[in-house]
């Protein structure tokens, strides 16, 4: 063979080699696709069922409803108000059953679309819709019964009794399936959607711990009212505000979720309800706490009422945990939401206070420690003062000294960089909180207590002005700032407030949409 042929031949065969490969791979990415598709289409027909199985729990409590309340309504012998209450319900269920019924419609239609979600996805959509239409009929017309049923039990004779129970109970299992088949609803919406974002996922964990949570408070109803005695009724009230609460952040997180569907264009919206609201209502100043005062309550009633106390100490155990993931969600969701971290110093114990230098460095208070220390762009500690006691306010000043509110001994110091305390001020200070040296030379201390005051000291020791409050006192201020206008701008915390001040003491600005304010500066504008 000449090198011609020769170099045909191979021509064809890298050829034929090349057309196989591509064929194989091609066919591999088709098996992929393909596997893919039916993945999804698995997982789509699973939720389906599980809301097909939802909405028959749907449909028989309802049936529940309507069957007990007849039993009430039809019996002649019983009070004439409490059978027009029950009527009223058991005409109610009628139309219940009713939405039921167009919802099972749905989803059975839902069941014939997803065999091929891909081809189907807009249809889908729109029965995904019109379900989410009627569950809210639902919900609306469950909740415009609840007190009926409620006033049927406290009022039904004893010969009744078991059947108006059985409609109270009936009636908190379908607000519990209602937000089961949102849950599952929002799902199905969630496998739909194609490449949904991070950010996006963990709202929709989010929202099941705030369901979760819900359910919870839901089932504490019962116990929570059935404990006697002067502690049932501190439990009572507890459980309400609990109820309260988390109702709340269950709103929040509907809210939420709304905002990350187009969470870029949202993105400050929704860091200001994750940062400063739901953060807020799962920590430890509200839900946390209103958890461990109604376990201490519960401690106390476990002698009075055992069986009901313990119940709801089984559901303060189960409640805890999923708190404590969902503030683990929303911690993960505030992150995703901050600009990116560009400079960290880690592991402080109770920073206070820190501020940026001219030099580049940050100062910055260490409470917990008992330290004040200025910290390079590297992270190394290049100056460090230690002999104070929960310092909370520094200042870095011109001659290179640093002002320091030492609030543990009470007093304010000037140091310098060698650590010699050349100025200090302690006289009638009970909580010395802030301290900032002013351009006339004189120092304006807050001293943070109930009630509050705020003064301006001379480097002699004289006081020259003296700030209290207005009626409603000062309480617990931390923090004070002269303003160029020579007014003094203060936060109010007690009062939940922020307030500037003229030298006459006359409140000329005032800002009170705030709960517990920790701190505030007058910016440049």
């Amino acid at each position: 063979m000449n090198k011609t042929k020769r170099r045909s031949a191979i021509i064809v065969v890298l050829t034929s080699v090349l057309l196989l490969g591509v064929l194989a791979l091609a066919t591999g990415i088709a098996s992929a696709e393909s596997a893919k598709e039916e993945l999804a289409a698995a997982e789509i027909q699973a939720v389906i069922v599980e809301i097909d199985e939802h909405v028959l729990e749907l449909i028989e409590g309802t049936m529940a409803i309507h069957n007990n309340t007849e039993q009430i309504a039809d019996n002649e012998t019983l009070d004439e108000d409490l059978r027009a209450k029950a009527e009223e319900v058991h005409v109610a269920s009628h139309e219940l059953l009713y939405i039921a019924e167009d919802i099972q419609e749905l989803v059975d239609e839902l069941g014939d679309l997803g065999k091929d979600p891909a081809s189907n996805k807009a249809e889908m959509g729109e029965a995904i819709d019109k379900i989410k239409e009627h569950m809210g009929d639902y919900t609306e017309a469950l909740e415009a019964n609840h007190d009926l049923v409620d006033d049927i039990l406290s009022t039904v004779p004893e010969t009744h009794k078991a059947y108006a129970e059985a409609t109270q109970d009936a009636m908190y299992e379908l607000e519990s399936t209602v937000e089961e088949i949102e849950e599952d609803i929002d799902e199905l919406q969630g496998l739909l959607e194609d490449g949904a974002a991070e950010i996006q996922e963990t709202v929709e964990e989010l929202s099941e711990y705030a369901s979760q949570l819900k359910r919870l408070a839901r089932r504490m109803s019962k116990p929570a009212h059935a404990i006697p005695g002067e502690i049932g009724g501190k439990i009572h009230d507890q459980f309400h505000r609990i109820e309260s609460v988390v109702y709340i952040i269950h709103e929040n997180v509907d809210e939420l979720e709304e905002l990350v569907e187009e969470h870029e264009k949202n993105k400050e919206e929704m860091r200001e309800l994750v940062v400063e609201e739901i953060f807020e209502q799962l920590s430890r100043r509200e839900l946390g706490k209103l958890v461990k005062e109604m376990y201490d309550l519960v401690d106390e009633a476990l002698d009075v009422d055992g069986e009901d106390a313990q119940k709801l100490q089984d559901l303060l155990d189960e409640l805890e945990p999923v708190k404590d993931d969902a503030l683990e969600q929303i911690k993960e969701i505030a992150a995703m939401l901050q600009d990116p971290i560009v400079w960290e110093y880690p592991k402080l114990r109770g920073i206070s206070d820190p501020r940026r230098l001219a030099n580049g460095n940050t100062l910055m208070s260490e409470c917990y420690a008992d330290r004040v220390i200025e910290v390079s762009p590297d992270k190394n500690v290049v100056w460090e003062y230690t002999e104070v006691v929960y310092p909370t306010h520094n200042q870095r000043l011109e001659n290179g000294n640093t002002l320091i509110a030492d609030k543990g001994n009470k007093r304010i110091i000037e140091v310098s960089p060698d650590k010699n305390v050349v100025w200090e001020y302690s006289e009638g200070l009970e909580n010395p909180y802030g301290a900032r040296r002013l351009a006339n030379g004189n120092t304006l201390i807050v001293d943070a207590d109930d009630p509050g005051r705020i003064i301006e000291v001379t480097p002699d020791k004289e006081i020259v002005w003296e700030y209290s409050g207005d009626s409603k006192g000062l309480l617990w201020p931390p923090l004070a700032q002269r303003l160029e206008n020579g007014n003094t701008l203060i936060c109010d915390n007690g009062n939940h407030r922020m307030i500037e001040v003229t030298g006459d003491k006359e409140i000329v600005w005032e800002y009170n949409k705030l709960k517990g304010p920790w701190g505030g500066q007058g910016l440049a504008n």
